[in-house]
Formats: C-alpha cells, structure tokens, sequence
C-alpha cells in the first residue's frame, strides 16, 4: 500500500506535467519501516480499563503515568526483563 505524501498531492493533478530533465523540482519520497530500536516488541493487555476513580487517568482521560507506573511496575519490568531473554 502506498503512503501519499502532502508534497506529492498536487504532482497527482491532472493539470500537472514534469517537462523532460525537470526531475529536480520532485520531492523525494521514501517510505521506509522505524528502526529496529523504535518498534514494540512486546506489550501485555491490562484485565481492566484505566479509571479515573482510581487515579489512573485526568478528567480529561490523559494516562498518569506515575500512578501506572506505581501499580503496574510488576507487569512493567517483566516485560523488560522476558524481552532481554528472547
């Protein structure tokens, strides 16, 4: 599946023409995957939602991470430490 670029948008116009040896003037586009360091590797599924009763989210439902951490720290580290494993 290609990805559009918003640069590339208006070169798809039907009014659009590259004269020949006019290539400079087109983006460059390239689509490539992240990096091995910035993909997930392991993630686990909490057994409940995050409630705001219980001060895991804002009012305005935004994560508190500190408060996850504190709770959560078990599931957390394991996955850390099970990923050094594998």
């Amino acid at each position: 599946m290609a990805v559009e670029n918003d640069a590339v948008a208006p070169l798809r116009s039907p009014g659009f023409q590259v004269l020949p040896g006019d290539t400079a003037a087109l983006p460059s586009v390239t689509v490539s995957a992240p990096p091995r360091v910035a993909q997930v590797k392991r993630f686990a599924l909490l057994t409940k939602e995050l409630d705001h009763d219980d001060d895991e989210v804002t009012a305005t439902m935004k994560i508190r991470r500190g408060t996850i951490y504190e709770k959560y720290s078990d599931l957390i580290e394991s996955l850390y430490r099970d990923a050094g494993a594998a």
